[in-house]
C-alpha cells in the first residue's frame, strides 16, 4: 500500500519514522507494474486483509489543500 505525497512515492506499511529512508521506484516487467521495495504483507483471511489496511490508513499523510 503506497502512497504518493510531494512528488515521491511512499510505503504506508511501514511505520512513518521509517518512511522515506528507502527510496521506492515504479517499475515494469512484461506481464504488470509494481513498486519495487514496497513492502509485502501476506495475509490468508479478511480480517487480516482488514488489518493491514488500517495499519495503511493510519499511515496516510493528511493535510489541507
Amino acid at each position: 500500500m503506497v502512497e504518493i505525497y510531494m512528488e515521491k512515492l511512499q510505503d504506508l506499511l511501514v511505520p512513518k519514522a521509517q518512511q522515506g529512508k528507502k527510496e521506492l521506484k515504479v517499475k515494469q516487467s512484461k506481464n504488470h507494474v509494481y513498486v519495487d521495495g514496497a513492502k509485502k504483507v501476506p495475509v490468508t483471511s479478511y480480517e487480516q486483509i482488514w488489518s493491514v489496511i488500517d495499519m495503511g490508513e493510519k499511515n496516510r499523510t493528511i493535510g489541507s489543500t
